[in-house]
């Protein structure tokens, strides 16, 4: 007998990850790349004087003041797990804004602002923590993990 071509079902549309063609903010955690959607980011400082606070999660490493706004700062490292970032002259916080929220997040250094193709996008291991990671973004450097800037405000 012949083989069958297999349709794909016709009702189950590819997972969009993001705009077609969705630009994307990428920094470095040592060697590692990440990306949060650049419609999150609402703008990008050097590393400022951050207030411990009592009771706050492992990965929070505090409060910076940013023109009169107290936002929380997050360790990017920490939040994925993979150690901790020691700050120097190439560190920054990305600030990002989630439903008139913002969340400082603290990175080894900046990258630089991409646009990131569906078609090059996989979806994350199964593996990775559900929701955080969007997908592996292919390029022709080191792979670039998509992180889901909602789930820091989780």
């Amino acid at each position: 007998g012949h083989a069958a071509v297999r349709q794909a079902p016709v009702d189950e549309p590819k997972r969009r990850v993001a705009p077609a063609s969705a630009r994307w903010l990428r920094a470095r955690l040592g060697a590692d790349s990440y990306a949060f959607q650049l419609l999150k980011v609402q703008e990008v400082v050097r590393v400022s004087p951050v207030v411990a606070m009592r009771g706050a999660a492992v990965h929070v490493l505090g409060v910076m003041n940013l023109r009169g706004r107290i936002v929380p700062v997050t360790d990017l490292a920490l939040w994925l797990g993979t150690g901790r970032v020691e700050a120097d002259e190439q560190s920054r916080i990305i600030v990002l804004e989630h439903q008139d929220e913002l969340m400082g997040v603290l990175v080894s250094a900046l990258d630089d602002v991409t646009s990131i193709e569906d078609d090059d996008i996989e979806q994350p291991f199964a593996a990775t923590a559900p929701g955080a990671v969007l997908g592996i973004a292919r390029s022709d450097r080191t792979p670039t993990v998509l992180l889901d800037a909602t789930a820091l405000f989780g």
